[in-house]
Order: structure tokens, then C-alpha cells, then sequence
């Protein structure tokens, strides 16, 4: 027992010594946005317990590279770094900007965008410092899978193996923990990839049902009247407010000066027989922004909206 345990410490060990570059590169691609994204979220016990998971899951996928010839074996670590640099580079910038990570809103953003508009979220996010930092991440990166430091690193053999027995020890304790506290972040979030997968093919399906949709609105908007002479109009809409915490409409504390002194004038219209369909935002957009109301017989997105009448009536619109 005591052999075949000591030679399977020291086959892990060899392994590494092959692999180590990919085994580095590739823990990294996958690893590294989703314990980025548990530091910010304070989530510290799973991060490092989900980072062990992935130092195991890499360490199975090296050994059956290793298995393969050497030139299938070059070919298939080239192929894998390059897929799964590109979930792990937009993964990195949703995590950094926004603490988030992959998911439909991304994808569909990045589907429906445009060279102009990708430029412009390049210029507005990537500054010197972003620059500098995805200059210094590359260049170590591929540094480290040309040199290949730890190479040159001299161990005896019970060096090694006190080494690759604390990796192995470590890894295997702190998965079986994260099976049984933190199962949720396995299976469908594991990786970038995954996460990439699996929101293009939702967004995918809600652009294209968007697009059957459209094709049997009426586009033809009529207009009863349009004799406006304002050239802009700009919609604001406030969330989060609740006109009960408002003086304005008879709260006792006076906390709408502004507001109050521009009713007094005249200069803003105040509703006080207004009906609410919901009380949640997302549900009341749904009519607000559409001719559909609380009694309508038919869903909300086969109504005309604000945005295609204002289109009709010659406006330009943005959101």
C-alpha cells in the first residue's frame, strides 16, 4: 500500500514537471474570474475551496493529455488555451467593471453590438492602467509556457514528494468540502466555457423568439396628431421612490422643496389619480412603455410601444 501510494505521488510529480505550463495556464484561464469574482463577493472559504477543485480537475485532464502522442499533444494545449483564453478574457472584464459574471445580458450585448460600439466600451473601460495590466498578464503568461521556471527548480526526491503530497492532500480536502457546503457552483457554472455555452444558447433563443415576434407586430404605427414642435424629449425614469416618502403628495416631512416650489409655479404636472398595475418595476415597464394595461386580454409585448411610435413619428431614438 505504502509503495503504490509513494509511486503515485511521485507519477503526479513527474506529470507536473511535463505539464506544468498548460496545467498553470489553463487553471488560470478557468480559475481565475470566478475566485476574482468570490473575493469581491467576500465569499473567501469557497473561492479557495472552488481553486483546489479546478488544481484537481486540471491535474485529471493533464494526465490523459499526457497519455496522447507529442505532437497530438501540443496540438490539442494550443487548441484549449486558445478556446478558452476567449471566455476567460470577457469574463475578466465583466468581472473587473461590473462584479459579475458570464451570463444572457453579456452574451446578448456582445450579439447584437457593433464594431463603433465595441470601440467605444474599449475607450470608455480600458485605460492605461487596464492596458498595462493586460500587457504585463500576457507577456508573464507566455513567459512562464516558453521558459518554463520550475524547471530549473532542484528538489530532491523527498522534496518533491512532501510537495506534490501537500498539493494532492490539499486539493482532495478542500473539493470534498466544496461538494458539501458550496455544491451550487459546480456542474452548470464551473467554468467560463460553461457559462458561455450555456447563456448564448438562451440568448440566442430570445433574440430569434424577439425577431418571430416582431415580424407579426403591426409595424405601422398610425398617428392621430403630430404637430409637436420640441425637437428633443427625454424620458427619465426613477426607480426606487415611493410617492408615500414624498411631500409632494402628502407626506408630513418636508423632503420635496425643489419639487414643491416648481408645482407651485406651474411648471410641472402632478398626477393624483394614478393607478399603479404592479409593484415591482420590471412588471410595471411592461406597461408603462406599451398600450397594454392591467385589464388587457393579450401579453404586454404584443402591444406597440413608446419607442416605435416615437420612431413613427420621426424622432431618432436611445436608450
Amino acid at each position: 500500500m505504502k509503495q503504490s501510494l509513494d509511486k503515485f505521488i511521485m507519477g503526479t510529480c513527474h506529470l507536473l514537471e511535463r505539464q506544468g505550463a498548460f496545467y498553470l495556464a489553463f487553471f488560470v484561464f478557468n480559475c481565475l474570474p470566478m475566485c476574482c469574482y468570490m473575493v469581491m463577493k467576500k465569499n473567501g472559504e469557497a473561492m479557495f475551496s472552488f481553486a483546489c477543485f479546478m488544481l484537481l480537475i486540471n491535474l485529471v485532464l493533464c494526465f490523459l493529455i499526457d497519455k496522447l502522442p507529442e505532437l497530438a499533444q501540443k496540438i490539442l494545449k494550443l487548441v484549449l488555451l486558445a478556446v478558452f483564453f476567449v471566455p476567460f478574457l470577457i469574463e475578466g472584464v465583466v468581472v473587473y467593471n461590473y462584479t459579475a459574471l458570464i451570463g444572457v445580458g453579456v452574451v446578448a450585448s456582445l450579439l447584437e453590438t457593433n464594431m463603433k460600439e465595441a470601440g467605444e466600451f474599449v475607450t470608455m473601460y480600458m485605460g492605461v492602467q487596464e492596458w498595462i495590466w493586460v500587457v504585463l498578464l500576457l507577456s508573464g503568461g507566455i513567459w512562464l509556457f516558453l521558459n518554463k521556471p520550475w524547471q530549473r527548480l532542484h528538489f530532491d526526491q523527498a522534496g518533491k514528494r512532501v510537495l506534490t503530497s501537500c498539493l494532492l492532500a490539499v486539493t482532495i480536502t478542500y473539493t470534498v468540502i466544496l461538494f458539501s457546503l458550496h455544491i451550487e457552483v459546480l456542474w452548470d457554472t464551473m467554468f467560463p466555457m460553461q457559462r458561455l455555452v450555456l447563456s448564448s444558447s438562451t440568448a440566442i433563443d430570445n433574440i430569434r423568439a424577439y425577431r418571430e415576434l416582431s415580424s407579426h407586430l403591426d409595424a405601422d404605427v398610425e398617428l392621430t396628431r403630430n404637430d409637436g414642435k420640441i425637437k428633443n424629449v427625454v424620458f427619465i425614469l426613477g426607480e426606487s421612490t415611493n410617492r408615500n416618502h414624498m411631500h409632494l403628495y402628502g407626506y408630513y416631512l418636508p423632503n420635496t422643496p425643489n419639487l414643491d416650489d416648481m408645482a407651485a409655479r406651474g411648471e410641472i404636472s402632478v398626477f393624483r389619480d394614478v393607478v399603479s398595475p404592479h409593484s415591482t418595476t420590471i412588471a410595471v415597464l411592461s406597461k408603462l412603455f406599451t398600450f397594454c394595461n392591467h385589464e388587457s386580454d393579450k401579453p404586454w409585448y404584443e402591444y406597440s410601444n413608446l419607442i416605435d411610435i416615437m420612431n413613427s413619428a420621426g424622432y431618432k431614438t436611445y436608450w
